[in-house]
């Protein structure tokens, strides 16, 4: 999926890393969308 529609239906970066990491990895913890998305919360 390109970044670019995301951003042009209104997802800020780091929604749009957390909205690709799930899709990724399907159901799980937030540890985990931190770890594989390279998130800093």
């Amino acid at each position: 999926m390109q970044e670019s529609l995301l951003e042009e239906i209104g997802l800020t970066k780091g929604e749009i890393k957390v909205y690709l990491t799930l899709l990724k990895l399907g159901e799980t913890t937030t540890g985990k969308i931190i770890e594989v998305g390279r998130l800093h919360y």
